[in-house]
């Protein structure tokens, strides 16, 4: 079982949700999820990725995790992962973060195909609150508490609009 809190339990935790969780893996279009790796780009550089997954295709997916308790998810961040997702040699990637992301990096992940999964912040292999890519009209959330196994059952989650009032 994974300590609650720290970045490097919650990249764990997110990693062994993807990959064991087999309803979760075929949502996001992945047939395996692997550790956090180091590898070549395009550019000559060598960047270290949270974790990586890969298509049917086996394609990689690279995974970046910010684990945040207040500050969403910049710009900079975004627009920095798009560009390593391009380096790679991959087309897509997924970001997960319990608090979203701002409105300049929603741009870029919707421009730049970058999935958004939010995982909340004490997250535990156990217990979590798994929230996975806007598919259309409805989120497709998870929660599941006590033991963990192959499948938990996804809800649909209707999508909020917020609506400011002056």
């Amino acid at each position: 079982m994974f300590q609650r809190g720290s970045w490097r339990n919650y990249e764990a935790i997110i990693r062994n949700l993807i990959d064991k969780l087999r309803n979760v893996k075929s949502q996001l279009n992945l047939t395996r999820v692997e550790p956090k790796i180091k590898i070549g780009g395009a550019s000559g550089t060598t960047w270290e990725i949270d974790g990586i997954g890969y298509d049917a295709n086996n394609k990689p997916v690279p995974i970046e995790c910010k684990l945040r308790s207040k500050r969403k998810v910049s710009q900079s961040i975004l627009a920095s992962f798009a560009y390593i997702i391009k380096d790679i040699g991959a087309t897509r990637g997924i970001i997960v973060t319990p608090v979203g992301l701002q409105k300049g990096a929603k741009k870029i992940a919707e421009h730049e195909n970058i999935e958004v999964i939010t995982l909340n912040q004490n997250a535990s292999s156990n217990e979590f609150d798994l929230v996975l890519p806007d598919r259309g009209q409805h989120h497709l959330g998870v929660h599941a508490v006590g033991k963990f196994k192959d499948e938990v059952k996804m809800v649909r989650i209707p999508r909020i609009k917020k609506t400011i009032s002056e």
